[in-house]
């Protein structure tokens, strides 16, 4: 698969998921047990995968990054949940996208990434856009 296959199936996927976090908030699930579920749910597939497709090379730097990502993405899980609980998703999605401005800049400080014109022209317009889907809600 090419990467816009695995990009139109990631966009599917977390939207879907986005939906779903919401649910689960809506319907009463503790924020602590939602992101518990999710990261066992999130194991489990990455095990069975693993075992078929069989594992690639692994480093100690790679284990280490991996394991403190994890342990970000959980605590994003649950202040997302958080926020989901006392705020519409309507606010607080376009909200949580703002990671991406902040994100390129510690990619390009961090893994040699560069940042065109373009890019920045990017984060500008996605930093207007989460002002524009986020304004207007009642309080």
């Amino acid at each position: 698969m090419e990467w816009a296959g695995y990009l139109a199936l990631a966009f599917v996927s977390y939207s879907a998921q986005g939906l779903l976090f919401k649910y689960a908030a809506h319907h009463g699930c503790d924020k602590y047990l939602t992101t518990f579920y999710v990261m066992l749910v999130v194991f489990c597939l990455s095990a069975v995968i693993s075992l078929i497709l069989g594992v690639g090379a692994v480093t100690s730097t790679g284990v280490l990054a991996a394991a403190i990502s994890g342990s970000t993405y959980a605590l994003y899980n649950i202040f997302r949940v958080g926020a989901l609980l006392e705020m519409p998703a309507s606010i607080v999605y376009p909200l949580l996208r703002l990671y991406n401005a902040p994100l390129l800049f510690l990619l390009v400080a961090f893994t040699g990434e560069t940042m065109t014109a373009y890019n920045a022209a990017g984060v500008l317009l996605a930093l207007a856009s989460v002002y524009l889907l986020s304004n207007g809600e009642e309080k």
